[in-house]
Formats: C-alpha cells, structure tokens, sequence
C-alpha cells in the first residue's frame, strides 16, 4: 500500500487547480481548427462553444496531458483526504465519487484524441463527460454531509458549494448539450470547475495549518 503524505497531498491539490484553470484560459486564448466538431468557428468563443473543444484543436494534445496531470494530483489529493479524515462511511464513499470524476475527466479528452469525429468517440465522450459534470459535486456533498456530521466547520461550506458546482454542472451543461448541442457551455462549465477548484483550495489550505485547525475544530 503507498503511503500518503498530507501535506504532500495537499500541495499536489494547489497545483492542480492553479495547472488545471491557467491552462483553460491559456488554452481558450491560443486553440484553433477545432475539425468542425460540433462548429464553424475557427476560434474558440466561450459564448457558443465548450471546452470539450479543446480536445479537438490544434493545442489538444498538450491540454489532454494537463487534464490527465491535472486529474492525478487531484486523485492524490482525494487519497490524502482519505488518509486525514478517514476511510469510512460517507467520506469514503463521496471520495471514490470524486476519484471517480477526475478518472472520467481523462478519459472524456483521451477518447477525442482519436477520431473525435467518430460516433462512439463522440457517445463515449459524452458519457463520460456526464460522469465527470454528475460526480463530483455529489462527492462534495457527500463530503459536506460528513464534516457536518462529525461537527466541522467545513461541512456547509463543502455542501453549499457542491450543490451550486451541481447547478452549473449537470443541470445547465447537460441541460443545455441535451438540448442545444455544445452552445454556449463553456462557461457554466468553467464556473463548475473554479468552485471545485475553491474547494480543493479551501481542503489543501486546512491540511496545511497545523493539521486543520482552521475548519477543523469548532
């Protein structure tokens, strides 16, 4: 069994948000010839297209390494948590939620790497896309549910944020790619992702205070 240092954890969760969102904004100023996947446009807009598109430009190479790099800190992250809290109960189940997520996360860009134009690229894509918009915010609330049960500040902060990670996620991006196709989903996509950023933040920041004394104990 590998052994799991939390404050290592912890920092590999910093990383990740700060790698995973820079490498969005870089990655939505710099793509282009998106290979008519799903539009005409040969630069990205985050008003009418998603960041599925990424996959499918000229930088989708390098964004797909990002992701997986990305997905395995914050699976690193998760494991720590784990090992801080304890594998048990809700905390286990909402961590293998959120595992869960970031494994579908690679998964989704891997699978336009080839053929993205393909039909079971293109369903596989999407269904492991609706893993990742579903679990994750589930796991945080699961996550949430668990810290307020065991009295720790942290617990409303984790719920109310994945309950709002949840609306953006797969309520408006699924509603809307049902829908609408990939218009225009950019953005609550990107809102998703900065609030499970914040959360990661907020977790990481607590390990690395004297062992969570900031939301830890009330």
């Amino acid at each position: 069994m590998v052994k799991i240092n939390n404050k290592f954890s912890a920092v590999a969760g910093i990383i990740a948000v700060c790698l995973f969102i820079v490498s969005i904004l870089l990655t939505a100023k710099y793509s282009h010839s998106f290979q008519n996947w799903y539009t005409t446009n040969e630069y990205f807009d985050w008003h009418t297209m998603a960041i599925s598109h990424f996959g499918v430009s000229n930088l989708a190479l390098p964004f797909t390494l990002i992701v997986c790099l990305t997905s395995l800190l914050v699976i690193y992250f998760m494991l720590g948590i784990k090992n801080r809290y304890g594998n048990k109960g809700l905390m286990k189940r909402g961590s293998s939620w959120i595992i869960t997520g970031f494994i579908a996360l690679m998964l989704a860009f891997i699978s336009l790497l080839y053929e993205p134009n393909s039909t079971f690229s293109i369903a596989f894509h999407f269904l492991v896309a609706t893993i990742y918009f579903v679990c994750i915010p589930i796991g945080m609330m699961m996550l949430g549910v668990y810290f307020i049960k065991n009295k720790l500040k942290f617990g409303f902060t984790s719920l109310i944020l994945g309950i709002i990670a949840f609306v953006f996620g797969p309520i408006i991006c699924m509603g809307s790619s049902i829908f609408f196709g990939d218009k225009g989903v950019a953005i609550p996509e990107f809102i998703q992702i900065v609030l499970e950023g914040i959360w990661i933040l907020l977790l990481a920041i607590d390990i690395l205070k004297k062992d969570g004394k900031t939301f830890a104990n009330q």
